[in-house]
């Protein structure tokens, strides 16, 4: 499975679902296989939310129900988060978030949450996650 960050202001949700490797094409952020599920477990440790309910906030936006790639919304509140969070945040952030992504240790998921954050400041949104599950 791949899972890119995709800023909708640059890509619109059809041709993001439609075009084949669309991170060749459009600025975008590799965040492997971490998804909502995980990124949820971020927003909560930032306080943006419950899990529920940031999990709540990751709409459908494009796919068929079976057959990948999805097009996903991401919440608002998890990308304010990420964009003002100053590095002492992010380090204990990602401490802590290590524990939910336990084959990344806290360095490296402190390095993939600055390149998120930047993502987030240097392109508009809304934004979503392209996700191909038969992609690797």
């Amino acid at each position: 499975m791949r899972i890119d960050l995709f800023s909708l202001a640059e890509v619109g949700v059809d041709e993001l679902r439609w075009t084949e490797r669309p991170w060749r094409r459009w600025p975008s952020v590799d965040l492997g296989d971490i998804g909502p599920k995980q990124l949820a477990r971020l927003a909560e440790l930032l306080g943006v939310g419950s899990h529920e309910s940031v999990l709540g906030g990751f709409a459908f936006l494009a796919g068929e129900s079976q057959e990948s790639p999805w097009v996903v919304a991401v919440p608002d509140g998890l990308v304010q988060a990420l964009a003002s969070a100053v590095s002492d945040e992010l380090r204990a952030t990602a401490e802590g978030w290590s524990t939910v992504i336990e084959r990344d240790d806290a360095a490296s998921l402190r390095s993939r949450l600055e390149r998120i954050g930047r993502f987030f400041r240097r392109h508009e949104g809304p934004f979503s996650l392209y996700i191909d599950t038969t992609r690797e």
